[in-house]
């Protein structure tokens, strides 16, 4: 992989984890930090090149289908969908944090 293309790699990574806000969306932490879909897309991009990792998840962003997670909620979290961790007793979860992280990608994916 080319040097241009990892720096593009990780603009786009730190350009979409600015935009989401630098915390896990499920406990706050800020370290170790993650991009996951918030639906389930396989695991084939697990196994690309950072390059194509992070295309893969700007488009994601663009659809709005990308979170922030930290390593360890991201681990616990597994293949299970947005739906079944809400309802999750288990998983903290701040709901006004939330609905302001989902505000924040409805506005960027607007342009604004």
């Amino acid at each position: 992989m080319g040097w241009r293309q990892v720096r593009w790699a990780r603009q786009t990574r730190a350009m979409i984890l600015d935009t989401l806000g630098r915390e896990c969306a499920l406990c706050g932490a800020t370290e170790d930090l993650t991009l996951d879909c918030i639906e389930p897309r396989g695991s084939v991009h697990h196994e690309l090149g950072f390059a194509w990792r992070q295309s893969f998840y700007l488009e994601q962003f663009r659809q709005g289908s990308v979170w922030v997670l930290c390593r360890s909620c991201n681990a616990s979290k597994g293949a299970r969908t947005y739906a079944a961790i809400r309802r999750g007793l288990a998983w903290r979860r701040d709901l006004a944090r939330e609905a302001r992280v989902r505000e924040r990608i409805r506005r960027e994916l607007r342009g604004g």
